[in-house]
């Protein structure tokens, strides 16, 4: 399907012109061409909007976006190459999607910026390419309910010194989350299998919070992926 198919619409009737540094867009009938005049857009919100077709190309126009909000729409296809060209992307959000394929490497190695990547439900498939391990900004990873296989690179997992967020549940993912993780204090969650995941718990949580798990503080043993 094209990506003529999307819909954007405006209920907040701000111009659609290139001056916009931030718009929630809603527009029911706008050709999606106009999308990529947008070159001053800094932040593009179009979560549920039932948006469908594939991630047009003329996203890649806007080269000042930091924020890409497409969460919980009917886009299908793959992650497009513009999208990589987003260098200056801080939070990414795809979830709740159709969207198939591997994950490119360039995902990683070219949005050196990413602070956020939500991929959770989706059809990727494949493995997680080691280029994760440059994030050097990361703090959120969400994996979840996909078709991603093979063993998580849980040494380039490690090198992301500010993730406090990782969700690798309902994948086909194999191997063991590292208990190095669990040393770090501002780590806040950690979701490794299952529809009831361990969790990683603050080290001054309290009992009543674990939920009957062993997982407070430091005790990352039961984490081992399927």
């Amino acid at each position: 399907m094209s990506a003529l198919g999307w819909q954007l619409n405006t209920s907040f009737k701000k111009s659609f012109t290139t001056q916009n540094s931030f718009v929630c867009l809603a527009y029911q009938a706008k050709a999606v061409a106009e999308l990529g005049k947008l070159t001053e857009l800094e932040q593009l919100y179009l979560e549920d909007w039932t948006n469908h077709g594939t991630i047009p190309s003329e996203i890649g126009h806007l080269k000042k976006l930091t924020t890409l909000d497409l969460n919980a729409n009917s886009i299908s296809g793959i992650l497009p190459s513009e999208v990589f060209e987003l260098t200056e992307l801080t939070y990414l959000y795809v979830g709740s999607n159709k969207l198939e394929g591997k994950l490119p490497p360039a995902l990683f190695s070219k949005l050196s910026h990413l602070q956020l990547i939500s991929i959770s439900d989706n059809m990727f498939s494949g493995t997680v390419p080691t280029e994760v391990g440059q994030l050097s900004d990361l703090r959120t990873l969400e994996f979840q309910n996909t078709n991603l296989s093979g063993t998580l690179p849980a040494e380039r997992i490690l090198m992301l010194e500010k993730l406090t967020s990782l969700v690798v549940t309902d994948t086909s993912l194999s191997g063991s989350i590292p208990e190095e993780l669990c040393d770090r204090m501002y780590l806040q969650e950690m979701k490794c299998f299952g529809p009831t995941p361990c969790k990683v718990l603050p080290m001054n949580a309290s009992a009543s919070v674990c939920h009957g798990t062993s997982l407070c503080g430091c005790d990352c043993g039961p984490c081992k992926l399927n």
